[in-house]
């Protein structure tokens, strides 16, 4: 089952998907996260991400830049419990 959520904008007076939602790990049959990322629900690398990107639409320096943006972030907050 999958479940989406969205987050209504006030400004723009619309709903929007949310960015990112229930993304946690959980337990399937086949030992995978039920959310995939470019048809892959384990050993996602970059490049995963990346073509996810380029499939939405975004050029593959943005997929690039905001991946960078993001380690960073993940590695700053949350260091000690990587």
């Amino acid at each position: 089952m999958k479940k989406y959520i969205f987050i209504y904008d006030g400004n723009l007076k619309r709903y929007r998907l949310s960015p990112a939602y229930d993304m946690t790990y959980s337990n399937t049959y086949f030992n995978e996260h039920t959310t995939t990322v470019n048809k892959k629900g384990n050993d996602i690398l970059d490049e995963d991400l990346i073509n996810v990107g380029i499939k939405a639409g975004l050029k593959e320096n943005e997929c690039n830049d905001m991946l960078n943006k993001v380690k960073i972030v993940v590695n700053n907050r949350l260091k000690k419990y990587l």
